[in-house]
């Protein structure tokens, strides 16, 4: 499982790219004008031409998001439209069995902001509570070679009574996770303007500082990126043996009880000797810089070889 910060890492990463490609696109529906980056898409204007989605692209778990400049290749042959257009041009024509449900649920147009499109294709069926969902409507009509229902009609009516109408852009701006975004904002458009792409003279300036003693920060701070992308090279160079491990300071470890509290402070050690600051310490093991400065100093006393790194009167 994957440390919530780690997470944060990459959702953080995955918006700036995407803020990134939609300003290069000019920044707004090309259709309607529409400059809200929650509801833009990227449409490939040949599909003949298109390696994969350009989501894919951002996403940071991705093997094709390694570098700017394989997104931008692929951006260039593609458009920016809003949700409500990109399904608009990509199904003009109204499905029957959609119609008859906005039909009986009373609605020819979204429910929040008015709008009617010039086919069903853009308007969804949003489940007001996520716990009564019991099914995804549009699985039950979705394909184009059904003329009927899968489900009996009684039964889709019952799931359609707990949803209301709402146009993908509203439908997006309702379940997007807004309080997320707000809190990683800033982080998000500092990553946008100081997005580094790391080339091979890069790589081999890394190299040099790994074997030099340089701790991961100070790496990911003289390179321009972040401090996990320096650990994610590093990790990928040792794998594939293109840079050698560097010698630990410790001639020798003390063997540790097995204890919870004993797990934790190897833990804390190992994360000090990696090259992690005090501060990223703390915020892993959910607690404060003093806690940790604390079993630093007791974990010399023990003989663990640990340097010192900082000064206590440096961290608030």
């Amino acid at each position: 499982m994957e440390h919530p910060h780690k997470n944060d890492q990459i959702y953080a990463l995955f918006w700036a790219k995407k803020i990134k490609a939609i300003r290069l696109l000019g920044g707004k529906c090309k259709k309607c004008n529409n400059d809200d980056i929650f509801v833009l898409e990227f449409h490939h204007i040949d599909s003949k031409t298109k390696k994969g989605e350009i989501n894919s692209f951002l996403q940071s778990k991705k093997k094709c998001s390694s570098k700017w400049s394989e997104i931008e290749k692929e951006l260039n042959k593609c458009e920016l439209l809003c949700r409500n257009c990109h399904a608009e041009l990509h199904h003009p024509m109204s499905h029957p069995l959609k119609e008859k449900l906005l039909e009986l649920k009373g609605y020819d147009n979204c429910s929040k902001c008015g709008y009617k499109g010039k086919s069903s294709a853009s308007l969804d069926f949003h489940h007001r509570n996520r716990e009564e969902k019991k099914f995804k409507l549009s699985d039950k009509y979705y394909r184009y070679t059904l003329k009927r229902f899968i489900l009996p009609l009684e039964t889709i009516i019952i799931e359609l009574d707990k949803c209301d109408i709402l146009c993908r852009n509203c439908h997006t701006l309702e379940i997007i996770n807004m309080p997320k975004f707000d809190r990683l904002k800033k982080k998000i458009y500092y990553k946008t303007e100081n997005y580094v792409e790391i080339d091979n003279w890069d790589t081999e300036k890394l190299k040099k500082m790994y074997n030099e003693g340089y701790v991961y920060p100070k790496i990911a701070s003289k390179l321009g990126c972040s401090r996990f992308t320096v650990m994610n090279l590093i990790k990928k160079m040792l794998s594939d043996k293109s840079l050698k491990k560097r010698s630990s300071k410790i001639v020798k470890r003390k063997p540790l009880p097995k204890s919870k509290f004993y797990k934790k402070r190897y833990k804390m050690e190992k994360m000090y000797l990696d090259g992690m600051i005090i501060k990223e310490i703390a915020s892993i093991m959910n607690c404060d810089n003093k806690t940790v400065l604390n079993i630093m100093e007791l974990l010399r006393k023990e003989g663990r070889d640990v340097p010192m790194r900082y000064r206590r009167r440096n961290l608030k």
